[in-house]
């Protein structure tokens, strides 16, 4: 067979293939839009497993009708300009992928007005053509209505799992954002019955309630620590609490759920000793870093991030963990370790802070990734070739 260019509608759903795997992925990204609109309640609607519909309704800022008419073509976005920027990226989105990749394997229905508009626009792509674009009455905020995801490529659907299947990875992934975004009213509903709705309280101990129930929110500690490396704060469950899977290990940097082996071993790694064989903790964690020292740009599907200093960040992150179990585990060796504070969920490390005699009373810090530490930080040196216990 002789070389050829591909035909435009062929390409667009192979580029389609990377970004948009399962329901869950295409879901992700619909999400992700809806967090950088400045959305502060975000439902979630789905039916077959998102196979039939995966619909999600906003109330952020809206897109302006001018816009709407880009809003399919591949990399329209509004979150980058230059390839300077991608070194310091701040938004969940940026590519401008997401829309154009799953319009080109579904039919998509989009309804938005900004908030100083009097009238909506509504946008209907069928197949990666546009089919419609016309004024309508329509709230603050976006919907975004996905239907018949891969109905063109029936290659694709033999390869997903069964509509139950598909709607617990939908459940893993709204349960992530719920974590990383406490301050967030999301909702997911399935079948017209509501599986998942958050307070958006911004509290990360009633988001941990939401996901994992009280019996377990109730018994995790809080952890915080900052340095010039960036700042970790999060829950972590003690030594008598424990699961089967690390699949209760929730990482997020600067607001972005991630997976990442190596942060995630250094967070076992703190339960060294602690944890019986092939038992692992419940962990949330939120990292917030300087977005020029982390690079999102690795992996299409936006969850592996690469970090300029990861060894300091490992080390910040294993020792924070480590030294608050210490004190919380009634081991007879590290007696001297320990000072119970009067509420056991409030848990500070003294030895992380610069200046001991600030320490005694550590500030209850806010667990919201977007409030900034306000106690007193601690500015401590990894010194290479040392291994943190």
């Amino acid at each position: 067979m002789p070389i050829q260019i591909l035909p435009p509608n062929v390409a667009s759903q192979i580029a389609a293939g990377e970004i948009v795997e399962r329901p869950a992925s295409a879901l992700k990204e619909l999400l992700d839009n809806a967090i950088d609109s400045d959305a502060s309640v975000v439902d979630i609607q789905v039916s077959n497993g998102g196979l039939n519909l995966i619909r999600v309704i906003d109330n952020g800022i809206g897109i302006s009708s001018a816009d709407t008419r880009q809003l399919f073509q591949r990399h329209a976005t509004s979150k980058l300009s230059s390839a300077e920027e991608l070194g310091e990226i701040k938004t969940l989105g940026f590519r401008g992928e997401a829309l154009f990749s799953i319009g080109a394997v579904s039919s998509v229905s989009l309804k938005t007005r900004t908030r100083h508009s009097q009238i909506g626009t509504i946008v209907e792509v069928q197949n990666g053509r546009v089919a419609k674009h016309e004024p309508i009455g329509a709230p603050d905020g976006t919907s975004v209505s996905v239907r018949d995801l891969f109905q063109s490529i029936p290659a694709r659907r033999e390869f997903l799992g069964s509509p139950r299947s598909e709607l617990k990875r939908i459940q893993t992934l709204v349960s992530a954002y719920i974590l990383a975004y406490p301050n967030l009213t999301i909702s997911l509903t399935s079948e017209d019955r509501l599986v998942v709705r958050s307070l958006g309280n911004g509290n990360l101990i009633d988001a941990a309630t939401t996901v994992y129930g009280t019996e377990v929110a109730r018994n995790l500690l809080i952890i915080n620590a900052a340095n010039e490396t960036g700042n970790v704060d999060g829950l972590i469950s003690p030594p008598t609490l424990s699961r089967s899977t690390r699949s209760f290990i929730s990482i997020s940097v600067n607001g972005r759920p991630i997976h990442n082996r190596n942060l995630t071993h250094a967070i076992t790694d703190a339960y060294r000793s602690l944890l019986p064989g092939g038992r692992f903790p419940v962990v949330i964690v939120d990292i917030s870093l300087d977005p020029s020292h982390v690079d999102v740009n690795v992996h299409p599907a936006k969850t592996e991030v690469r970090f300029r200093h990861e060894r300091e960040l490992y080390a910040i992150l294993q020792r924070t963990i480590r030294r608050v179990l210490l004190l919380e585990s009634p081991v007879a060796a590290l007696e001297h370790f320990k000072s119970p504070p009067s509420n056991r969920r409030f848990v500070a490390d003294p030895t992380l802070f610069g200046d001991q005699s600030q320490s005694q009373n550590p500030r209850q810090i806010p667990l919201s990734h977007h409030e900034t530490l306000s106690s007193t930080q601690s500015h401590f040196t990894v010194l290479p070739d040392l291994r943190v216990v």
